[in-house]
């Protein structure tokens, strides 16, 4: 038997229900508005992302896209949807920042590498109902990740220009 947004309740390979999905469509998580500034060496990260894992299992982290002045604003996705805010409790954080690619190839990554995924990440978040007043700055250090880590291929001396701008912010 499906539930809504095809949550299965009933699993018939081994005949129980999973309760943990029933549960969640009857009182799901309520999301709370997150937002902030990402800062490297001070100075706004410009072009790139924020991603969060969450420490639930089967539940979305939230994401969001950085600005020109380095702001975010957390959305998660549910049932297909993404809505503002992210769930409460505990969340990793990775930060990607890159430049911006009108060539071939996946964007370049740049940034200190140990914020680059969340199984390296120092970052963390404990979201709270109290979450939605309190804006979040993340003040990144460290070098920035080599050239061969940075990805990208492809953009040559486009991608170099970049670094170089990013270098000196």
């Amino acid at each position: 038997v499906a539930g809504r947004a095809g949550y299965v309740w009933w699993n018939s390979t081994d005949g129980t229900i999973d309760w943990r999905s029933f549960a969640f469509q009857l009182n799901p998580p309520k999301l709370v508005e997150v937002t902030g500034q990402v800062l490297y060496n001070g100075q706004p990260v410009t072009e790139g992302s924020i991603v969060t894992e969450f420490s639930e299992d089967g539940l979305f982290g939230g994401l969001s896209v950085l600005d020109k002045e380095g702001r975010f604003r957390l959305m998660t996705q549910v049932e297909g949807r993404y809505h503002d805010g992210v769930y409460t409790g505990e969340h990793k954080v990775a930060i990607f920042s890159f430049a911006s690619s009108s060539g071939a190839g996946m964007p370049a990554g740049l940034g200190p590498q140990k914020y680059l995924t969340h199984s390296t990440t120092p970052l963390k978040i404990v979201v709270t109902a109290d979450s939605k007043n309190t804006p979040i700055v993340f003040k990144l250090t460290g070098e920035l990740a080599s050239s061969g880590s940075r990805g990208g291929g492809g953009q040559g001396g486009q991608q170099m220009d970049f670094f170089k701008k990013f270098d000196e912010i």
